[in-house]
């Protein structure tokens, strides 16, 4: 059974960092709410993993997340599943996002 604090989900679009172009791509994430700062072990589909990180604790729809490389991911395409906080709960939506 998932804890209350831990989620897992999949994501897609990516954006270079350097804004040459978009690119999709489709990846999973865990992770563990730590106080309001989410903090994601990332699992990119060429198979390396980076960390991402962000607060916004209670606008899980709103979110961006930082990769340690080439990309910024956009939170809108995460898939949320397990739990957030009381907060949270109500408002993350599974495949919400723009793109």
């Amino acid at each position: 059974m998932t804890n209350e604090n831990e989620f897992c989900g999949t994501f897609r679009t990516l954006e270079k960092l350097d804004g040459s172009d978009t690119t999709e791509l489709v990846g999973k994430v865990r992770g563990m709410v730590n106080g309001k700062l989410f903090v994601f072990n990332v699992f990119w589909p060429d198979g390396h993993s980076s960390t991402v990180w962000t607060g916004q604790c209670h606008k899980p729809c709103d979110m961006g997340f930082w990769s340690s490389d080439r990309y910024t991911l956009h939170a809108t395409w995460i898939d949320w599943s397990g739990h957030f906080c009381e907060k949270c709960r109500t408002k993350a939506r599974v495949g919400s996002g723009y793109g």
